[in-house]
């Protein structure tokens, strides 16, 4: 299940950071909600910096001669220790979102796109890793596949981060050369609704129940990300087999490939 930034909400982690000596403070607590996404982490108003993302050119950019996004960074979310949500059957989202992903990597491997996972077995990993395997990769995208608990069995949202929908206190410009880090999305909040809109229209033509149209909820693994980033939640993990989910590789991975197509088409390489 996903995790998201809500108001008045907040928590504190320490983390050294070992590729730039920064560190970062943070205060957390976690409390339920409604609906599928039920739990919130708040960001404080105090956080780190990291290396700036390159400032968007003044002109328009000669057309590529390249492939455009040609590296999908494909998450499986949870893993090891962090077991994900748990069915009423013994489904255990981490075990299925794994499963999934690796027929999604089969398919955009086929039709030429470079993937990286950022597990390939039962890792435990924090948001903060996998946030910088995918700022790694300039001209990526983001994909987190999650599973959920309330709708319905076979359909799956589309979530893109929503900065509107969180209180930031931080002063507009950091320091000279840098930005905050929890604000590493804001460059690519419009690339990933337009990703998310494409991916939602896919979606919904291959797997029922599924909405048209993408939800605007601030994500928290997602703020992180300096490209073009999405989360993915399939429904449901009290389906009654993990074969019924399973099963939703082929169509998942045939809509994730034709939305990134399309994607290809409006997003101009070097944007970050």
């Amino acid at each position: 299940m996903l995790k998201t930034v809500r108001k008045g909400f907040r928590f504190a982690i320490l983390l050294a950071l070992a590729a730039t000596g920064a560190v970062l403070a943070r205060a957390k607590i976690q409390t339920q909600g409604s609906g599928p996404l039920r739990e919130y982490e708040r960001i404080p108003v105090s956080l780190r910096q990291s290396p700036a993302l390159p400032s968007p050119p003044q002109q328009s950019p000669a057309p590529p001669t390249g492939p455009m996004l040609d590296t999908v960074v494909l998450d499986p979310a949870h893993g090891g220790t962090d077991e994900g949500a748990h069915g009423s059957g013994g489904i255990v989202e981490k075990d299925v979102v794994l499963t999934l992903a690796r027929v999604v990597q089969s398919r955009l491997e086929r039709d030429g796109v470079t993937v990286v996972m950022t597990r390939q077995g039962d890792q435990t990993l924090s948001f903060e890793q996998r946030a910088a395997i995918a700022n790694a990769r300039p001209d990526a995208i983001f994909i987190t596949l999650h599973v959920g608990s309330s709708g319905p069995v076979g359909s799956a949202n589309v979530y893109y981060y929503d900065f509107s929908q969180v209180i930031e206190n931080l002063p507009e410009t950091p320091a000279a050369g840098l930005v905050y880090w929890d604000r590493a999305q804001q460059r690519s909040e419009g690339f990933s609704r337009r990703l998310a809109q494409l991916l939602q229209v896919e979606l919904s033509e291959r797997l029922r129940g599924s909405p048209e149209l993408p939800s605007a909820v601030p994500v928290y693994q997602l703020r992180e990300i300096a490209e073009p980033a999405v989360a993915i939640e399939i429904e449901n993990v009290n389906a009654p087999s993990a074969a019924a989910l399973d099963a939703l590789g082929r169509p998942l991975s045939e809509a994730i490939s034709r939305a990134i197509q399309s994607f290809r088409i409006v997003y101009p390489t070097g944007a970050r």
